[in-house]
C-alpha cells in the first residue's frame, strides 16, 4: 500500500512534536504546562515550509528563535496576550473602584437637588390649591427658594425640636386646667349663655363655659417683665353629632364662615412637620376694638381612641412682621397666646361628642378696662354660638371612611383630615399626616409597625 505525499508530512510533524515534547525543559513544554495554569493558549498553525525548517533546527536553535520572537518573557506576558486581546482593551475595562466617601457625597448631592425639586413643587401646588379654592391665600407671595446648607439644615432642625416641646407643654398646660382644675374653687368664674339666644344655642350642643383671668401662660416664651392678666376662657360642650362628622366637617376650610365669626382671612405661612404649621389669621372689628391680626403656631395629632388634639402658641415669624400701634393705619398684632381643642367621642351616647376648649388671648393694643369691657360683652354669646353651630352643621357630614383605612402603616401617621378655625387661628390638614399616639413616626429610632388594636383604635 502507497502513502501518499501529505501522509508522510502529517507522520514527520506527529513525530517531531513527539520529540520536542518529550524534553521538559524546551520552550513548547513550558508553553503547555503554562496552559494548564493560565487557561488555553492559541498556537499559530505551523506551514510546511516552516515546518521543515523547524524539524531541521536542534533544540538550542528552537529555542533562540523562540525567545527572539517572543514580545514578553513568560512571566512578564500580560493578560490576554495569547487571547489576542490588546493590553489597553483590558487597561480600560479595570478601572478603580470609587471610595466611600465619593460615593456617599455624590448620593447626599443627589439627595439634596431631589428635596429642593421636590419643595419647589409642593410649594406650587399649594399655590396652585389656594388660588382655585379662593380662601385668600393668594396673598402669599412666591419667594424664591435659597438652596440649603448644613447651617441652615441644623437652624431648622433645632427650631422644629423647639415648636415640637412647645406642643407637649401647651398640651399638658390644656389638660391640668380642663381636667384636673376644678371651677369656681380654682378661681374660674362660669359664665352663663345670654337670655337672649339661650334656647337657641342650647339646640344641637350643650355647653359650660368658664373665665379667669391669669398672666401670659407661655412660661418661657412670654414677654419678659410682662405683669399683665390676660382672658383665659374653658369650655366643655357635648355636641349632637357623631365624632367622625364632626371632625369632618370642622377640617373642611369652606366651612369655617359657617361657624366662626371671628375670623375674616386666613393663610399658611410656614409648615413645620406633616402635622403642625404657623398660619396667619385676620379677626373682624369686635365692638370698639378694631380689627386684629395673629400669627400662630398649631399642632394636631390622635389619640388611641380616636380623639383629636389640635394646640396653638403664638409666635412671630418673618413674613408677618408684627405692628403694635392702631396709629399706623396697619392691623394692630393680637395674639392667641395658648389654647387647646379635645374632640372626643362621648362615652355615653357614641352618636354624640364631646368638646373641650381652653384659650389665652391678649387683644393687643388696648388698656386691660377696655379689654374686661370686651370680654364681658362677648362671652356670654360666641362661645355658645360657636358649638351650637358645629354640632348642627356637623349633622349633615357623612362620617368618612372606616378607621382601619385612615392609618398609613408606612409612617405612622393619620390619613384623617384635621384641623379647625378658632379666635385667631385657622389651621387645616386636608390630607391628614398628624401622629397616632402609641405609634412611632417612619425613621423613628424606635418606630415599629402598628398593632391590630392600634390600627382598629384609630
Amino acid at each position: 500500500m502507497s502513502i501518499s505525499t501529505a501522509t508522510r508530512v502529517v507522520l514527520l510533524c506527529l513525530t517531531a512534536l513527539h520529540v520536542v515534547l518529550a524534553s521538559h525543559n524546551n520552550p513548547i513544554s513550558q508553553l503547555m504546562n503554562r496552559q494548564w495554569s493560565t487557561g488555553p493558549l492559541s498556537i499559530p498553525a505551523l506551514s510546511t515550509k516552516r515546518l521543515n525548517t523547524f524539524l531541521s533546527q536542534s533544540m538550542e536553535e528552537v529555542s533562540a528563535t523562540l525567545k527572539k520572537k517572543r514580545r514578553f518573557p513568560l512571566e512578564e506576558t500580560p493578560p490576554g496576550f495569547y487571547y489576542g486581546i490588546p493590553p489597553h482593551v483590558l487597561e480600560k475595562r479595570q478601572k478603580k473602584r470609587p471610595s466611600l466617601s465619593t460615593v456617599m457625597s455624590e448620593a447626599l448631592t443627589e439627595l439634596r437637588e431631589m428635596r429642593q425639586e421636590m419643595e419647589a413643587l409642593r410649594r406650587e401646588m399649594i399655590n396652585m390649591q389656594r388660588r382655585l379654592g379662593g380662601t385668600g391665600n393668594e396673598l402669599l407671595a412666591e419667594k424664591e427658594q435659597v438652596p440649603d446648607t448644613p447651617t441652615t439644615l441644623l437652624a431648622r432642625r433645632k427650631r422644629q425640636k423647639e415648636l415640637e416641646r412647645i406642643s407637649s407643654q401647651v398640651e399638658k398646660w390644656a389638660e391640668h386646667l380642663l381636667f384636673e382644675e376644678g371651677g369656681e374653687e380654682d378661681g374660674w368664674k362660669e359664665i352663663s349663655c345670654s337670655k337672649m339666644f339661650r334656647k337657641k344655642f342650647s339646640q344641637g350642643a350643650d355647653t359650660k363655659c368658664y373665665l379667669k383671668w391669669m398672666k401670659d401662660s407661655r412660661e418661657s416664651h412670654a414677654v419678659p417683665g410682662d405683669d399683665r392678666e390676660y382672658p383665659c376662657i374653658k369650655c366643655y360642650s357635648t355636641l349632637h353629632a357623631p365624632v367622625e362628622s364632626v371632625c369632618a366637617y370642622l377640617a373642611d376650610e369652606s366651612h369655617v364662615d359657617e361657624y366662626n365669626d371671628l375670623m375674616v382671612s386666613n393663610k399658611d405661612l410656614e409648615e413645620i412637620t406633616p402635622h403642625s404649621k404657623i398660619v396667619w389669621g385676620q379677626a373682624p372689628q369686635i365692638l370698639f376694638i378694631k380689627g386684629r391680626d395673629f400669627v400662630t403656631y398649631c399642632s394636631h395629632r390622635w389619640l388611641r381612641d380616636g380623639s383629636q388634639v389640635v394646640i396653638n402658641q403664638a409666635v412671630e415669624h418673618p413674613d408677618a412682621p408684627a405692628t403694635n400701634d392702631e396709629k399706623s393705619g396697619k392691623l394692630c398684632r393680637a395674639r392667641a397666646l395658648r389654647g387647646a381643642n379635645f374632640i372626643s367621642r362621648d362615652p355615653d351616647d357614641p352618636e354624640k361628642t364631646r368638646f373641650a376648649l381652653i384659650g389665652q388671648a391678649d387683644p393687643g393694643g388696648i388698656p386691660q378696662w377696655a379689654t374686661k369691657t370686651a370680654i364681658n360683652a362677648v362671652a356670654p354669646i360666641e362661645p355658645f354660638k360657636l358649638f351650637h353651630r358645629i354640632g348642627e352643621n356637623a349633622k349633615r357630614i357623612t362620617p368618612p371612611l372606616e378607621k382601619t383605612e385612615m392609618v398609613n402603616t408606612l409612617t405612622g401617621r393619620s390619613g384623617r383630615p384635621a384641623g379647625l378655625s378658632q379666635l385667631g387661628y385657622a389651621c387645616f390638614w386636608p390630607s391628614g399626616g398628624g401622629p397616632i399616639e402609641g405609634v412611632l413616626h417612619h425613621g423613628h429610632p424606635e418606630h415599629h409597625e402598628p398593632s391590630e388594636e392600634d390600627l382598629h383604635d384609630n
